[in-house]
């Protein structure tokens, strides 16, 4: 017997495409904490050389100015990163509540189209069972023979 191979849904690509950028977020989310850290390490080492080291020591104030920068660009890079994957996680979760409403919609639409055919097909039963009630109430009544 052949392998039976199913083609994904749209739906089932969507849900993929989304775990997969929530995936990345997270972890992009993650080096952006260890960015912010060591950034905050920098201007830590930089405040305390301007404070305390030697002034006239050029080299090791633009060494940490340049950690400090790098960090200062490295951070930037990850917020907008994540700012980007934010908004394709939002437009994901968008297509997918669509999709599912789209979806729900059109269950509701099937069932109210089964029941109206239901009702339909029951309707004629009916009247003609109520015309037969209304013409046996409007025969005269005999009264019974002693």
């Amino acid at each position: 017997m052949a392998p039976f191979f199913r083609k994904k849904s749209h739906m089932q690509k969507l849900e993929t495409t989304l775990a997969q950028l929530q995936s990345r977020a997270a972890a992009l989310s993650d080096k952006h904490t260890a960015a912010q850290a060591a950034l905050a390490e920098a201007i830590t080492a930089r405040d305390r050389h301007l404070v305390e080291g030697d002034i006239a020591d050029e080299a090791t104030s633009d060494k940490l100015q340049a950690k400090v920068d790098h960090y200062n660009s490295t951070v930037a890079g990850y917020d907008a990163a994540l700012g980007t994957l934010q908004k394709q996680i939002a437009d994901a979760e968008q297509q997918i509540v669509a999709k599912r409403s789209a979806a729900a919609r059109k269950a509701a639409s099937e069932k109210l189209a089964r029941d109206l055919d239901a009702i339909g097909k029951a309707l004629p039963i009916y009247l003609d069972a109520a015309r037969r009630f209304t013409k046996a109430r409007t025969l005269p009544v005999r009264p019974a023979a002693r």
